[in-house]
């Protein structure tokens, strides 16, 4: 008999899927679309609802969200660059936590009823860190989000924690993009930009040492 803790893993493999393919296969294709929508020389606005789109599209298509950001900060500046990819940010988020959600019945079968309470209870204790943490992390961060939205984590709790992370991603992204403006150095805050999500699970490796086994 397959345990719950195997089918939950096959869960996870399959969103995974579902979030890689599709970058590995028009991953390419996309970006050079946006390079060269940016060379008819859009307007601010029309960056501001494209980077806003985009980032919020993040679980659907195949998007390189630091680069986007990063790519925010250097055409917006640091304050418009922010607010853009943190608001573009939250609806990523948002529609990650709908479709676990909307998800829960059919994770319910799969798993059992029991094992579904049982991974509620661990986001009840520790979703605040999984989301927060996970957020500057590919993969992982759209993975958070939709587990968040199986196990019915309280939605006032969810949007203050991604909120959080998001506003300080969202700033670090554009800062480096802003930066790379001022020193004539794109290239050193791209590479910088994809560093970011590395720093940040080693950062979250440690929290979850600290916070120590669950009860």
């Amino acid at each position: 008999m397959v345990s719950a803790r195997v089918r939950w893993v096959a869960i996870g493999l399959v969103l995974a899927a579902t979030i890689i393919v599709p970058f590995l296969l028009f991953g390419d294709a996309l970006e050079a679309a946006v390079v060269q929508w940016l060379e008819t020389g859009p307007s601010m606005a029309a960056i501001v609802a494209v980077v806003v789109v985009v980032l919020a599209s993040d679980v659907l298509l195949p998007v390189p969200s630091s680069i986007v950001a990063t790519a925010a900060g250097a055409l917006l500046g640091f304050g418009l660059g922010t607010a853009a990819n943190t608001v573009g940010l939250m609806l990523g988020a948002g529609v990650g936590y709908g479709i676990g959600a909307a998800g829960r019945g059919a994770a319910e079968r799969v798993v059992g009823a029991a094992e579904l309470r049982s991974a509620q209870a661990l986001f009840e204790r520790r979703g605040d860190i999984v989301v927060a943490t996970l957020r500057p992390i590919p993969v992982l961060a759209e993975l958070s989000v939709v587990f968040a939205g199986v196990t019915a984590m309280p939605r006032g709790k969810f949007a203050l924690y991604t909120g959080l992370a998001n506003l300080g991603i969202g700033a670090a992204y554009a800062g480096l993009g802003a930066w790379a403006v001022e020193a004539d150095s794109m290239l050193v805050a791209v590479a910088a930009s994809l560093a970011l999500p590395g720093v940040a699970m080693l950062i979250g490796r440690q929290l979850s040492r600290a916070d120590g086994p669950a009860a």
